[in-house]
């Protein structure tokens, strides 16, 4: 086919001789694999373009989803955030109550301590659920504590561990030689003086006052129940309270005062537990010197 030669003939109408032109077969097979190729080349730009705008129809659906699952994870990271604040939050205020608890009943400081979060976490996933475990284990630790608390609060109030009156400690609780005989006698309470004469007079605790009138070498005499305790508070100068009222740890209830068997002015204080005197010293704390 190189070797042939091809002749095209144009015959117009408004020539008498026909225009001739030779094309050797070289030239025919050089245009016939120009044309395919020229056929393949816009072949491959229509395919390559319809791909392109298939990724392209595809490229906002790809953005949206990208920017759905940022937001889900922005999401976990704020739920994240919030449940490790609530654990230290809850962890803080759980050491702090058990704390306070435990010094006046240990046993409320047996409750769980493996409260740690694991060391390292797999995911996100698994460490939002470990805290959404624990949380409620810890909220419900805390209302046991809390319940324990206020056990102990309102114990509290109805135990007599205040100091009544300012003053020092003249005479302890026990035997003494009695200040009128001479003669060794028990003390059933101690007596805090030293130029307190008008000073306030406080409930030791919460309680009903049962007594409350002149009686005797006590003098002008309060008598409190508490319940397990009751409170006696002797030689006072006036009276604050009546019987039958009640009153508040640290209330007022009188004034130190010089009335009944008294060698000077001053307050005899006395607690009974189960009706029977203690010594209140070993009630109460304070920093009162003894003479």
């Amino acid at each position: 086919m190189k070797n042939r030669t091809f002749t095209i003939m144009i015959v117009s109408k408004g020539r008498n001789a026909p225009i001739n032109f030779n094309i050797s077969g070289k030239s025919v097979y050089l245009a016939m694999a120009a044309t395919i190729l020229i056929l393949l080349a816009i072949g491959t730009t229509l395919h390559t373009n319809r791909k392109l705008g298939e990724v392209a129809a595809k490229m906002p659906l790809v953005t949206e989803e990208n920017i759905q699952l940022q937001a889900e994870l922005d999401e976990m990271e704020d739920k994240l955030v919030n449940l490790i604040g609530q654990m230290e939050e809850l962890e803080e205020l759980s050491e702090d109550v058990r704390g306070f608890v435990s010094e006046i009943m240990p046993s409320a400081a047996s409750l769980e301590e493996n409260s740690a979060p694991p060391a390292v976490a797999d995911d996100a996933e698994q460490t939002l659920g470990y805290l959404k475990e624990r949380i409620p284990v810890k909220s419900q630790e805390m209302e046991l504590l809390l319940e324990d608390v206020a056990t102990v609060r309102e114990k509290l109030e109805v135990t007599p561990n205040i100091m009544p009156t300012q003053g020092r400690i003249t005479s302890p609780f026990g035997w003494r030689s009695s200040p009128f005989t001479g003669r060794n006698t028990f003390h059933s309470g101690i007596d805090i003086g030293g130029g307190n004469f008008g000073k306030p007079v406080l409930a030791a605790a919460a309680g009903r006052v049962v007594r409350a009138r002149f009686q005797g070498g006590y003098g002008n005499l309060v008598i409190i129940d508490h319940g397990t305790y009751s409170t006696h508070y002797a030689h006072l100068r006036s009276f604050e309270v009546q019987a039958g009222d009640r009153v508040e740890k640290g209330q007022i209830i009188g004034q130190v005062g010089n009335t009944g068997y008294s060698t000077g002015p001053h307050l005899h204080f006395e607690i009974h537990k189960n009706g029977s005197p203690i010594d209140p010293l070993k009630m109460i704390e304070t920093e009162a010197p003894r003479l």
